[in-house]
């Protein structure tokens, strides 16, 4: 066992996720203690990674067709982040 850093515990799960990974925890544990090798053959991480992304107008997109005359249109701030997008790994080990 090894001590983890707070930033690394999941915070926001309600007492039902919580007890729910504590059981799966116990199972791993116990079938980690009978047979250790066998175990550790099928060993399954998954990351999960969000990546914000913004794609800006270029000038030609942002144009605007006005009648002479007429006042300049006002361009509307931009957000930053656009969206996100969720890329999620599964990493897999079989021996």
């Amino acid at each position: 066992m090894r001590k983890l850093s707070a930033r690394w515990v999941p915070r926001l799960l309600t007492p039902e996720q919580k007890l729910i990974r504590k059981m799966i925890s116990e199972e791993c544990l116990a079938r980690l203690q009978h047979n250790p090798v066998d175990f550790l053959r099928r060993f399954i991480t998954v990351d999960e990674t969000w990546i914000h992304h913004y794609s800006p107008e270029t000038k030609q997109q942002s144009k605007q067709w006005t009648a002479k005359g007429e006042p300049v249109p006002k361009k509307a701030k931009t957000l930053r982040s656009a969206g996100k997008v969720s890329i999620g790994m599964l990493r897999v080990f079989f021996s």
